[in-house]
């Protein structure tokens, strides 16, 4: 096994790995070819919406020295890949809007009754 923090939501299991090979993973679902052929275009779709955006992190974890490389420039970083991700997520919705994927997406939820309302005021006599 290697030393290094693998967390695997799906199997719920964290292991440790060395600082250079940090990685998060998941179980990949298995796809139809269809689906395949999908998230090909998908991802093609992602990478060009965020490649100037890939370009920003790398210019700025080039710009940094060793010992700054860790602290504000980390947090900068992750919030710039979180930024990556809604324009995943975002690229993804807009697709299937405009029918790019053919993956259905599963029903709403039925809403709940809503509780009745009670007079919480004090009545006065």
């Amino acid at each position: 096994m290697e030393n290094c923090w693998l967390f695997d939501a799906a199997a719920a299991r964290l292991e440790i790995c060395p600082f250079t090979t940090w990685r998060i993973t998941t179980t990949e679902p298995a796809l139809t070819p269809e689906q395949q052929a999908d998230a090909q275009r998908l991802a093609a779709v992602i990478l060009e919406k965020t490649k100037e955006e890939t370009l920003r992190i790398a210019r700025l974890l080039v710009s940094k020295r060793d010992a700054d490389l860790l602290g504000a420039t980390e947090f900068e970083v992750r919030d710039r890949v979180h930024a990556i991700g809604a324009v995943a997520r975002e690229t993804a919705l807009n697709e299937r809007k405009k029918g790019a994927t053919k993956v259905a997406v599963p029903p709403a939820r039925t809403a709940t009754k809503r509780p009745a309302s009670t007079n919480t005021e004090a009545k006065i006599s």
